[in-house]
């Protein structure tokens, strides 16, 4: 496996994995690296130092993305409870991809996401964001219903609880990430 150094996002730089091999003009090293939104995307081409662009193979980018799995995970875990400035800091962009439903939020982050949009319900222990997350089928009505991004406050502390129906604090998706999508899909075609 080569040596993959991971260099999280930040707001001057985007999340990328760069390794070391050997260029194809008199097998000098050089340095390439792989920004990670664009291979969840599909690029599988590598810019590299000396001015050459290798193509991924499915090994590679199967390595790349268990390696930034584990890295994202250590980032993800590494603090309780979570705020907007601990989100900003870990370089991973998206919400969902950041937030895990359960995990603990500080009072600023909730207020973030108040002041963002007017919310669809607020009152003292619950808030659920104004914009719908995603439409998905009531079991209990058997119709379509919106979900909105929900926290609770319980025991004075503040919980992600999911993507919830209106006035209601249960999760009601499941969401795989873009890079689980994209290892769920390398390993389809390794097989």
């Amino acid at each position: 496996m080569n040596e993959y150094r991971y260099l999280k996002g930040s707001e001057e730089h985007r999340e990328s994995v760069e390794f070391d091999l050997c260029g194809s003009e008199n097998n000098t090293p050089t340095t390439c690296v792989i920004d990670v939104d664009l291979l969840l995307c599909g690029v599988e081409i590598a810019p590299c130092g000396n001015g050459d662009d290798i193509e991924l193979t499915q090994k590679q980018i199967a390595e790349i993305l268990q390696f930034v799995k584990v890295e994202r995970e250590r980032i993800i875990t590494a603090t309780t409870p979570k705020s907007y400035e601990s989100w900003q800091e870990s370089g991973i962009g998206q919400f969902e991809e950041y937030f895990r439903v359960g995990d603990e939020v500080t009072e600023e982050l909730v207020d973030y996401f108040m002041n963002l949009l007017p919310p669809t319900f607020m009152n003292y222990g619950m808030l659920q964001v104004g914009e719908p997350y995603s439409s998905e089928l009531d079991p209990d009505t058997n119709k379509w219903k919106y979900t909105y991004t929900t926290f609770a406050k319980s025991e004075g502390k503040w919980k992600y609880v999911g993507e919830c129906f209106y006035k209601q604090n249960i999760n009601r998706i499941k969401y795989l990430d873009r890079l689980e999508l994209a290892l769920t899909e390398i390993k389809k075609e390794a097989y």
